[in-house]
């Protein structure tokens, strides 16, 4: 299909028409209506759709999280959270810590049988990264149905939900900087960082959403739609002023949905309206989106990782190697061959990857079949259109990230590449 933006509004209907009617299936069935839209972006990814920024998709997250929060926030009573306030903070502090630890000591002790050995603290990196819950995720499914939850439990859960990122972001920054040899920012900087983060976020929450009240009681405006416009734009003034001052922009956004549901306002019962279907909006919007993020065809397909198959000081084991990880892959299995310097990936005849920026810095392709034609490479400070690699003129050796490229983009129409990225020597000046 070609992609025009009428084509474009067209997907984006069907991609809502079809969420609607598996919310609905959903909903019938007991089933969270989050998991059957992520089925729904996931099913037009596969053959439909291709969609793999991950930019795109973390702004999107963050807009509608912002919505979902300030929503929730709306329709949670002050009476209700407040006895389980201790509680929530408990959890969304000490609890998060001890899942992580926990989930570290799970993910060191199984590592080795999956022939993954790791250190303490790399495993418990991994545990960080985990150990918060999804707030959109959370609100969905506890707003979706009646739960059947105790009357104290479900305002627990929404207030944890809502105010545990902070820990999580502490754990992974001190862990990152453990073990990043020369980062190291120290517990007390990260401790002083959290308590930071969570204060500003609650008094500019607490502020702003005063504020909103104040200003939507008095404003006096012809046009009541134009109220809840008035009250989006509060939403995102909150996030992103809170943002910048390094608080916690999210718990911010909770904290004024809770004011403003919690202060007597005009037009409250049409605001209600108004966020609720916006959020059930953003919801599908969030959730289809990480669904298109998902390339199934990648999940479902084998990989091999050869460690130390480059060989070393054996060069012929190493162009062994190399021929096997052809063979694998012309079978439909992805290869990569790794050491402590480079990474050795493949390109086949009419595909493209993209190799994200990370520690290597020099990206070279070989043809690895004595000749490559219709090889394209987008990203790289020596860009390719349409070439021909063959062994007799290496062209496509030792390139790299062209200045503010994130990503670079190679395709090959015939015949495999071999694509070798390698960390530099010393630091790499600019």
């Amino acid at each position: 299909m070609l992609l025009t933006t009428e084509n474009i509004i067209l997907i984006g209907a069907l991609l809502l028409l079809v969420s609607v009617f598996a919310g609905k299936v959903a909903y019938r069935f007991g089933a969270p209506a989050l998991l059957l839209f992520l089925g729904v972006g996931m099913l037009f990814g596969l053959r439909l759709i291709s969609f793999n920024s991950a930019p795109v998709a973390q702004f999107v997250g963050m807009v509608a999280l912002c919505i979902i929060l300030f929503s929730g926030g709306m329709d949670t009573r002050y009476r209700a959270i407040r006895p389980v306030i201790g509680p929530g903070v408990v959890l969304a502090t000490v609890g998060v810590a001890l899942t992580a630890l926990i989930v570290a000591g799970f993910v060191y002790v199984v590592a080795p049988w999956c022939n993954a050995e790791m250190s303490f603290l790399l495993a418990l990196l991994f545990a960080a990264t985990m150990s918060s819950t999804d707030s959109a995720s959370v609100f969905s499914i506890l707003r979706s149905r009646r739960q059947g939850l105790s009357e104290n439990l479900k305002p627990l859960l929404e207030l944890e939900s809502g105010s545990n990122d902070p820990m999580a972001y502490i754990l992974t920054i001190l862990l990152v900087g453990l073990l990043t040899p020369g980062e190291s920012m120290g517990f007390g900087t990260s401790l002083l960082l959290f308590v930071v983060g969570m204060t500003l976020g609650v008094v500019a929450g607490y502020a702003f959403g005063r504020l909103a009240v104040w200003t939507i009681n008095r404003i006096n405006i012809e046009n009541q739609s134009l109220y809840a416009v008035l009250l989006l734009a509060f939403v995102f003034l909150t996030f992103s002023v809170t943002d910048l001052i390094r608080g916690n922009g999210y718990l911010a956004v909770y904290v004024a949905g809770l004011v403003v549901g919690n202060y007597p306002i005009v037009h409250k019962k049409t605001l209600g309206t108004f966020f609720d279907g916006f959020t059930w909006l953003f919801q599908v919007i969030l959730f289809v989106t990480l669904g298109l993020l998902v390339n199934i065809d990648e999940l479902l397909q084998p990989e091999v990782l050869l460690l130390g198959g480059l060989g070393g000081r054996r060069v012929e084991h190493t162009l062994a190697n190399l021929c096997t990880g052809l063979g694998l892959e012309q079978r439909g299995v992805r290869t990569t061959l790794l050491d402590e310097r480079s990474r050795i990936t493949y390109v086949m005849p009419g595909e493209t990857r993209r190799y994200p920026k990370e520690k290597y810095f020099f990206f070279s392709a070989f043809p690895m079949e004595g000749r490559a034609e219709g090889v394209s490479e987008r990203g790289s400070f020596y860009e390719l259109t349409d070439a021909v690699l063959t062994a007799g003129y290496p062209l496509g050796v030792s390139n790299e990230y062209a200045a503010g490229s994130d990503c670079i983009t190679i395709s090959t129409q015939k015949g495999a590449l071999v694509v070798v990225e390698t960390v530099p020597d010393g630091p790499i000046l600019s």
